[in-house]
């Protein structure tokens, strides 16, 4: 009797339904965007058909190697800043907005520096460049943290959601009209960018103007101090994760 007095308990409480209802809209994000990632997956992989299929799996696999630079590992440590500091949230946000960028740029010009000791054609860099563009647009990124310290994740995912469908559809609609493998690497620009648009139109009408963001250098070094150990592990693990796959496009041609 007293554990289902508990259970009850918890269940009309204020907090654990507010968290329930918050995680309970992420795995629905996360169920219906692997389901559906499957199945346009297919699809593309089979219209593209191996070879291109895989030209494509490694331009992503190559900037995937140097992501972490972009990322600057900062992501768990601006949440954790929000929950501590809400007041600071200006702050807080546009200072990890710039890290962001400036991540960004050192990331590109870590690809260039690689680039000529690979054996990658015109076109082959071409893709990587589209899709290292891609990566600025996450800076925007900031903004999901900002809900996560609220519990208010439904906002992000319902941008997530409508990203997806319109996603999905350009890329059936690519694949309808035999379009070429150039418009699929594009494709990864327009995601990011139709994230990054949903996610500034929402917080615009949810909580305020991202013009208030400001760059502060004490929030910047804080960040950076306790990050530099997460940037590291995710270089790491990313070159784990992703150099087979660029190895194999080295190996084979």
């Amino acid at each position: 009797m007293n554990i289902l007095k508990n259970i009850v308990q918890l269940k009309n409480h204020s907090g654990f339904r507010k968290y329930f209802a918050n995680t309970s809209w992420l795995m629905a994000e996360r169920i219906i965007r692997m389901t559906v990632a499957l199945f346009v997956g297919v699809y593309v992989a089979r219209y593209l058909g191996p070879e291109r299929f895989g030209l494509l799996s490694y331009a992503n696999s190559f900037v995937g190697l140097f992501l972490a630079l972009a990322t600057l590992g900062i992501d768990s440590i601006v949440i954790r800043e929000l929950v501590k500091r809400p007041e600071c949230s200006g702050e807080i946000l546009g200072t990890a907005f710039c890290l962001k960028i400036c991540g960004t740029i050192f990331m590109w010009f870590a690809i260039v520096l690689t680039l000529p000791f690979t054996e990658n054609d015109t076109q082959t860099n071409l893709f990587i460049s589209i899709i290292a563009f891609a990566i600025l647009f996450q800076a925007f990124n900031v903004i999901d943290f900002n809900y996560q310290a609220e519990v208010k994740s439904k906002y992000v995912v319902q941008v997530k959601f409508i990203q997806l469908l319109i996603s999905s559809i350009a890329k059936l609609f690519l694949i309808y009209i035999k379009a070429p493998l150039l418009w699929f690497v594009w494709v990864y620009c327009f995601d990011a960018f139709l994230l990054a648009i949903g996610l500034v139109a929402m917080y615009m009408i949810k909580s305020g103007n991202i013009l208030r963001w400001r760059w502060k250098w004490e929030v910047a070094l804080d960040l950076l101090r306790d990050s530099w150990p997460l940037i590291l592990s995710g270089v790491l693990i990313s070159i784990y994760v992703k150099i087979d796959q660029v190895m194999i496009k080295e190996i084979l041609g």
